[in-house]
């Protein structure tokens, strides 16, 4: 499953507005915030999710994977379309493997 982007359509410039990211992870895991980086009209978004502690030396075996939301806040200077690009590892590969995914936002002057 890939990440999942929810972003408003067009946004305001100069104005802070909240897009949300959604990850997979193990039932022991939770969403733990992201870093946003704005690198003119690309935004870098990379998610992170934290393992809280586990008792036991398994792996967990029989704990369903669950979604992980975590809104991000971020502002948009410069009108014109922005590119939010989401930048994770693969839940779905056979081996690590990074993951991405866009979205378009306009940015309104």
């Amino acid at each position: 499953m890939r990440p999942l982007l929810a972003t408003p359509r067009e946004v305001t410039a100069g104005e802070t507005f909240t897009i949300t990211v959604t990850t997979v992870g193990a039932g022991y895991a939770v969403a733990d915030g992201g870093t946003v980086e704005v690198l003119g009209s690309l935004v870098r978004v990379v998610p992170y999710d934290r393992v809280q502690r586990v008792e036991s030396d398994s792996a967990c075996p029989g704990v369903a994977p669950r979604l992980l939301s975590r809104p991000l806040r971020l502002t948009l200077t410069r009108p014109g379309l922005a590119l939010i690009r989401v930048v994770g590892v693969s839940a779905t590969a056979a081996a690590p493997a990074l993951d991405s995914m866009d979205a378009e936002i306009a940015v309104l002057p």
